[in-house]
């Protein structure tokens, strides 16, 4: 007998390795199918449970049958509105002369078996630090961008012709210093004298190397789950890198990256999600999974399941101000407690460093009211 749970992990597995195993000739009545696509939802990853449900030939009732078929036009359609989008920033800014790396998003849906089922969002590049101011007088006026202050020394943002945009100074913001500075000067070295791209829509795509690629959608799968719960589309986003680019990635090099960021244990240990429950083929990923991370990986899959993407799942008592955003410290804190394990350093400096971001926040907000 399948659970929901059971089920909503066949339909990703069906998604993304093309496994078809157990689902074949089942039939759903209405709540079943709709608790498997709210579950989907939640996981940002209604795109391949629409996939695997449609591969695998499952029996719905006709209301549903409809309901699938409109969900996968709209996430179809959302796609390649997407790609073109990606295609042109690459053509435009290219010929404006500036350097942009597209990560995340559309660059990694080419991986996958069908890439226009691969649930989208915004679209996210690196800047090259020499030509950002270039690059945002160009979106002012190419683009028509009004930047959104997000209160990050990370990125801005913008949105044109109804796509959110972040431009990014730099792809992670870890906790601990040290690992920051390793990031920003051995890693950044590296992406800045990359000439790696991938074809969207006819054009080339400048993406970030294969080494780097494996350690940047860990590191921001770490970054959220840490703060806010991550979903497991970014799990299967993970996966498909380190399945597509096995022979390319450079073992040695991703390791060294890992302990200078001090995300080694982490990855290894969060790799056991991606082969106890997502079915990746342990000789895809690069180093061996010990036993204890296998048992840990319980623990890691129902506190996925718990938060949802970026932590949609829980409920807060405001939608903002003072009293939310402390108790988005307090879940903070509670992750990096629960989870210090993992990366110890990074935990434990996630924690001081949240309460001084919110300090400022609340100190600018204080002073905008005096105002």
């Amino acid at each position: 007998m399948f659970s929901i749970e059971n089920c909503f992990l066949l339909l990703l597995r069906a998604a993304v390795f093309e496994d078809h195993t157990d689902l074949a000739d089942l039939q759903w009545d209405h709540d079943w199918y709709s608790e498997v696509i709210a579950l989907g939802k939640k996981q940002a990853s209604e795109g391949l449970v629409v996939k695997g449900l449609m591969d695998a030939g499952i029996k719905l009732e006709r209301p549903d049958v409809i309901d699938l078929f409109g969900s996968r036009q709209a996430i179809w359609q959302r796609n390649l509105e997407l790609d073109q989008a990606v295609a042109d920033l690459s053509s435009s800014i290219q010929e404006a002369g500036i350097r942009i790396w597209v990560v995340k998003g559309q660059t990694l849906a080419q991986l996958y078996p069908e890439p226009k089922s691969r649930s989208c969002g915004d679209i996210d590049f690196l800047c090259h630090p020499d030509d950002w101011e270039k690059a945002v007088s160009f979106f002012r006026d190419a683009y028509e961008a009004k930047f959104k202050d997000t209160n990050s020394p990370k990125h801005i943002e913008f949105r044109s012709r109804g796509i959110q945009y972040e431009m990014h100074r730099s792809l992670v913001s870890l906790s601990n210093p040290r690992h920051q500075q390793y990031w920003d000067t051995v890693v950044m070295d590296e992406i800045l004298a990359s000439d790696e791209s991938i074809e969207i829509c006819g054009v080339e795509v400048p993406i970030l190397p294969p080494t780097i690629n494996a350690l940047y959608v860990f590191a921001h799968i770490f970054g959220h789950f840490i703060s806010e719960g991550i979903g497991l589309r970014q799990f299967c986003d993970w996966a498909l890198v380190l399945k597509h680019y096995k022979k390319e990635i450079d073992v040695a090099r991703l390791e060294a990256h890992l302990e200078g960021v001090g995300l080694k244990k982490a990855f290894i240990g969060f790799g056991a999600i991606l082969t106890d429950y997502l079915g990746l083929p342990p000789e895809d990923f690069p180093f061996d999974i010990p036993d204890e991370f296998h048992r840990r990986a319980v623990s890691l899959w129902k506190n996925i399941l718990e938060m949802g993407n970026f932590g949609k799942n829980k409920k807060y008592l405001r939608k903002s101000g003072p009293i939310h955003g402390l108790q988005h410290l307090w879940r903070i804190a509670g992750q990096a407690l629960r989870f210090h394990y993992y990366a110890p350093s990074e935990s434990w400096s996630k924690i001081p460093r949240m309460f001084r971001w919110w300090g400022e926040k609340l100190a600018i907000m204080i002073k905008k009211g005096k105002d």
